[in-house]
């Protein structure tokens, strides 16, 4: 008796599925089916417009071309120094080879440790006034880059997010509680 194994082979729609569904956990992430997705897309075939779309929709793109080509922003000098400076203190040096998990816990631990002061101020700040503009995203740079130089995946961004409003909200609470003893 012959048994047939089954070669695995390249399904679009299994891919597609795959890749829209995960798509919410980044590129590169653990849950990735980006060379799935690439496949899909190499086998596609590019749709031609007809002969009387070309002339009149130039300026439309049909389909997805703008996601693929994409914009390119560079950013500002002061940023990169800034960023660079970082990258070369003895802190960040330290926390670049750490596990995922750690380096989330002390970048989010720093976030709310930076807000607590902020949240402080803003309790003293005329709701959406600049000052009250200033202390909320006071820090956001400064996290930013630090997450940044640190080497943190874009999905840890809900983790510090997260960190720094507990931040503003027990440096917020903190200075009610201490108004009304006074």
């Amino acid at each position: 008796m012959e048994t047939e194994y089954s070669v695995s082979q390249f399904h679009p729609l299994a891919a597609k599925t795959a890749s829209i569904s995960l798509s919410s956990f980044g590129s590169g992430g653990p849950f990735s089916f980006d060379s799935l997705s690439r496949k899909w897309n190499s086998k596609k075939k590019k749709k031609e417009p007809f002969p009387d779309e070309k002339s009149s929709n130039k300026h439309e793109t049909m389909g997805n071309e703008w996601l693929e080509t994409g914009i390119k922003f560079k950013c500002p000098p002061a940023v990169v120094a800034v960023r660079a400076a970082l990258a070369r203190t003895v802190f960040v040096k330290t926390m670049r080879p750490q596990p995922l998990v750690s380096k989330m816990l002390v970048i989010g631990a720093l976030g709310m440790a930076v807000n607590i002061p902020l949240g402080i101020w803003r309790e003293h700040t005329d709701k959406f006034s600049l000052s009250w503009f200033t202390a909320v995203h006071a820090a956001v740079p400064f996290i930013a880059m630090l997450r940044k130089s640190v080497v943190m995946p874009k999905t840890a961004m809900a983790l510090t997010i997260a960190a720094s409003v507990l931040g503003q909200i027990i440096g917020s609470r903190a200075e009610r509680l201490r108004l009304q003893h006074i």
